[in-house]
């Protein structure tokens, strides 16, 4: 087993257990409801930090492209993005298709199939990736209106500026 196996294995053994802090309740189209707690991502951290440093690990970001390092595969790329499943969405009850857990879709509806994964959130919220441009965009709203329109139109203008 290798030093970096070893030091997750016994990281893990001692992370503290975390409080789900959070709760939410989802309204579906067809008149139910569901809800679920969740623990925020700064609680997360904040809980596993000290015993990663212990292990001598640490949580990284890549926030650019750094020449001659590929993070995922190309092969891996094509898989997220190829269609896993279609059918209905038990919760918005509409007919839908999903990439192993995301959307194969940019939000404006334009991309290739087969190069696009990635999640538009209830709130409008976005974050997707775009394998054949390189390009991958996030976009954070911090109002709940349910309104697609401006994730829509930041694709369309990238888009465009592709093209």
């Amino acid at each position: 087993m290798s030093a970096l196996a070893k030091a997750l294995v016994a990281a893990q053994a001692e992370f503290p257990p975390i409080e789900r802090s959070k709760d939410v309740r989802v309204q579906t189209k067809t008149g139910g409801s569901y809800s679920f707690s969740y623990a925020p991502l700064d609680a997360i951290l904040n809980s596993v930090r000290p015993v990663l440093t212990k292990h001598g690990l640490a949580v990284s970001q890549l926030l650019g492209h750094i020449d001659g390092v590929e993070l995922v595969s190309p092969a891996r790329r094509a898989t997220m993005a190829a269609v896993a499943f279609t059918g209905m969405d038990e919760v918005m009850g509409f007919p839908t298709s999903w990439a192993y857990g995301y959307s194969p879709a940019r939000p404006s509806g334009r991309g290739k199939p087969g190069s696009v994964f990635g999640m538009i959130g209830m709130n409008g919220s976005a974050a997707y990736a775009d394998i054949d441009s390189g390009v991958a965009v996030a976009v954070m709203r911090n109002r709940f209106t349910g309104d697609f329109t401006t994730i829509e139109r930041i694709d369309r203008l990238i888009e465009d500026e592709l093209a």
